[in-house]
């Protein structure tokens, strides 16, 4: 069924005269009687009882009009979510984080985002940043936050934030008591490190951070969760 005719339709069901119709629609009265009758070609039933004083919906057209506004209405919608992909205004952001994220980053990036994008959905997934980077080389999401990004070739990368890395002791250890303590105070063979499989560039960079202070980065334990 051709969209523009039903368009056509409904102007002359609202003005119940094709002159006026013809008005409203910018074009002449027999080019918009004649889309008139190849609609109802298609559909294969009159819609309107034209006589020289009057235009009327028959019942075929009073069914056919609220159809009509639904499928014109939906066209209309389709036609703006299309509109907003193109200028980058609306459609789905699927995005990939790391849990620790969740408490300030994620809240302060989509709260901002939002008030620039209000049209754009989000779809948010917790990941690891390993998993993150195996989720963009599959398309199934379109952008990750992650601690650090490794030497990932085919995935471009941006740095937008950068904190501190903070080694935490109990109470009775020896470098509790002290106001500094470098890399070589502390001996990995008995901290908590994180995961390496969950985060290898994190694994590596801090491997490379004890090999420049002359230590070895071998922890005891391996943590899922930096929390």
């Amino acid at each position: 069924m051709n969209l523009q005719r039903v368009r056509y339709f409904l102007a002359v069901a609202d003005e119940l005269h094709f002159g006026r119709a013809a008005e409203r629609l910018h074009m002449a009265q027999p080019p918009l009687s004649q889309q008139i009758r190849l609609l109802e070609g298609e559909v294969g039933v009159k819609l309107f009882d034209r006589t020289t004083r009057r235009v009327l919906l028959t019942a075929a057209g009073e069914a056919f009009l609220p159809e009509a506004r639904r499928v014109v209405t939906a066209a209309d919608s389709a036609e703006r979510v299309m509109a907003e992909f193109r200028s980058g205004e609306g459609g789905l952001l699927r995005l990939g984080f790391v849990d620790s994220a969740a408490f300030e980053v994620m809240p302060r990036y989509l709260r901002a985002y939002r008030q620039r994008h209000p049209q754009v959905q989000h779809d948010l997934q917790i990941m690891s940043s390993s998993s993150q980077l195996d989720a963009l080389r599959t398309g199934k999401i379109d952008v990750g936050i992650s601690r650090t990004a490794g030497s990932a070739d085919d995935i471009c990368t941006t740095t937008f934030r950068v904190e501190d890395l903070y080694f935490a002791v109990g109470p009775d250890n020896p470098l509790q008591k002290r106001k500094n303590a470098s890399i070589a105070n502390i001996d990995s063979g008995s901290m908590i490190g994180f995961d390496r499989r969950l985060s290898p560039s994190l694994h590596e960079q801090l491997q490379a951070l004890f090999q420049r202070a002359g230590k070895s980065y071998e922890p005891v334990i391996e943590a899922t969760e930096y929390t």
